[in-house]
């Protein structure tokens, strides 16, 4: 009887309509703020995979435009290489025709060296059999004389001169410095003329 009652009791109380009727106004309650929470949740979603998909595509055109920009660089770099091989190719058979050129302008030259060696060698043997040796040496020995004349004045300097000229205003021999210089004025002028 006990079991019973307890049994019955228990099924009254799950079967009870009003507590029917409060589980399914609570379930019809809660029901659609889930609902609306999801639906905001997939429009805030949606939204930021728009923003996702927009800077996606933005950046897929930039990476496109480098892209085309890199590709043109390429194309450019491989035409100017493909033009510097071609110039230095010309350039090289113009060297390769340079040498030959002159390399045979080096054996012509030996050659012509050669043969004025020996008519310069014949021309001195005949002047030492005509006994113009000292005639020679003589020429010789004043090339020499200028040369080191010509030397000497390049060595004295500008400034020397002018000390020089100075001391020798000190010595007391103002007048006939004076008289060299219109002398040499004179010179140069009648020189020009």
């Amino acid at each position: 009887m006990t079991g019973k009652r307890t049994l019955n009791c228990k099924a009254s109380s799950l079967n009870h309509p009003s507590q029917i009727f409060f589980m399914i106004y609570i379930y019809m309650f809660n029901q659609p703020q889930s609902l609306e929470k999801k639906l905001d949740n997939c429009e805030m979603n949606r939204k930021y995979l728009d923003k996702d998909i927009q800077t996606l595509r933005k950046s897929n055109t930039d990476l496109k435009k480098e892209v085309n920009e890199l590709n043109d660089m390429l194309d450019e770099s491989e035409n100017r290489k493909m033009n510097e091989i071609g110039r230095a190719e010309n350039f090289y058979e113009a060297l390769k025709e340079n040498t030959k050129q002159l390399h045979k302008a080096e054996d012509e030259l030996i050659k012509y060296g050669e043969a004025d060696w020996h008519a310069s060698l014949k021309r001195i043997g005949m002047d030492l059999k005509e006994g113009g040796k000292r005639r020679s040496d003589q020429k010789r020995r004043t090339r020499r004389g200028a040369r080191r004349r010509s030397n000497q004045k390049r060595r004295t300097r500008r400034g020397a001169r002018r000390s020089n000229q100075k001391r020798r205003t000190r010595r007391g021999a103002r007048r006939s410095n004076q008289k060299r210089r219109t002398r040499r004025g004179t010179r140069r002028s009648t020189r020009r003329r």
